[in-house]
């Protein structure tokens, strides 16, 4: 007869046994749905309590850093659009100030004062303002590429002077601080208008070189010499020129002389750090 049994297993099954006569006696035990699915849906029961939870922190997690990324992405494009803006501000700026020094140039030309006076100011004006007309045009606010700047102010004052003097310029791409190129740029100015002025007299001809290099690490090179007609070093130098290319050099951090070579001319070499 049909009955339930409960065998080693603890499961419940469904025993019976009949008398065959051609088999024997014959035993089936079979088991219920039920009791075979019990233990799995126990066990994704169990599986679901514990990814459940796992699952909406993931998903909340996944909001926070949605929402993060578009808060991180506004933010950038914010920044982007101020550093654009202090950009165009930082070149207007530097585009007045250009202006401004050459308006003052030009006041000063109007001066009822010696020629010699207002060409030498004249000179001076241009370079400072030709750092800022640098920076204007290349839009780096922190450097200066020397070669391109220095380039420009030989140009200027090569255009003032003697045309049977020639310059020769052999500048390496160095940058130099934004706030060390004015004073670089003057102390050129001073002693290559310098060597055109005194170089030469008499309408002789001759040459300018004019060299810019790195030396040892971290420091830049400038070296001004001419052919001409040189000068006694055992006399002192006077003028305003010489007192400006003192402090000019002790602004720069640096260190200059004035030699006058065996060979003959003038040599002017200025060692300076530059930018970092």
């Amino acid at each position: 007869g049909d009955r339930n049994k409960h065998l080693s297993d603890a499961l419940a099954r469904i025993v019976a046994i009949h008398n065959l006569p051609q088999l024997g006696v014959v035993a089936l035990a079979s088991i219920g749905q039920r009791a075979v699915f019990a233990p799995l849906w126990s066990a994704i029961l169990i599986v679901t309590a514990l990814i459940g939870p796992i699952s909406i922190m993931l998903l909340v997690f996944a909001f926070v850093i949605a929402r993060m990324l578009r808060q991180s992405a506004r933010m950038q494009a914010s920044l982007a659009a101020a550093l654009d803006h202090n950009e165009v501000l930082f070149r207007e700026i530097h585009h007045r100030v250009k202006n401004n020094l050459q308006s003052v140039g030009s006041l000063l030309q109007m001066q009822p004062i010696a020629k010699e006076i207002k060409a030498n100011m004249g000179q001076r004006i241009a370079a400072m303002s030709a750092v800022h007309e640098h920076i204007y045009r290349t839009g780096n606010f922190s450097t200066v590429r020397a070669k391109d700047y220095l380039t420009t102010l030989i140009e200027n004052i090569r255009a003032g002077g003697d045309p049977k003097v020639r310059v020769v310029e052999q500048l390496d791409d160095v940058a130099v601080d934004k706030d060390a190129a004015t004073p670089l740029g003057l102390i050129v100015n001073e002693v290559v208008a310098n060597a055109f002025k005194h170089a030469f007299p008499d309408g002789r001809e001759g040459t300018i070189t004019v060299r810019l290099d790195k030396a040892a690490a971290g420091s830049g090179r400038l070296t001004v010499e001419d052919n001409g007609v040189g000068f006694d070093p055992a006399v002192p130098a006077k003028g305003i020129g010489q007192r400006l290319i003192r402090a000019l050099t002790e602004q720069l951090g640096g260190v200059s002389t004035m030699e006058a070579p065996a060979t003959g001319g003038s040599r002017f070499t200025l060692t300076f750090p530059l930018a970092k």
